[in-house]
């Protein structure tokens, strides 16, 4: 039996993403290669080569993306649902009623 130990996963936030999109657009002639060394010594992760490709190939998407704290966009199944909980979530908090995670399940 083989007991390896799991691979620890890292990801990327969207603004080292946009960094290292900013980064390759300065400086084009960097190799793919190289910019992976220099990001993993600086985020203090490993960078996968595939990761690496997809975030030059989708540079404008990252360098337009105003959202840079966040890991990635995930668009609601129900986007009407999840309106109407959101405006019910905010008239409770303008009318200071605490919100619980089953208040929220329940609704």
């Amino acid at each position: 039996m083989d007991l390896k130990p799991k691979r620890i996963k890292h990801e990327l936030k969207k603004e080292q993403k946009k960094k290292i999109c900013d980064f390759h657009i300065s400086n084009p002639k960097t190799s793919q290669k190289d910019l992976r060394e220099k990001f993993s010594t600086e985020f203090n992760m490993r960078i996968p080569a595939s990761t690496m490709s997809d975030i030059i190939k989708n540079k404008e998407i990252y360098r337009n993306d105003e959202d840079s704290y966040e890991f990635r966009n995930r668009d609601a199944l129900h986007p009407q649902l999840e309106e109407a909980l959101h405006l019910w979530f905010c008239e409770l908090r303008v009318n200071k009623i605490p919100v619980s995670d089953q208040m929220l399940i329940h609704k």
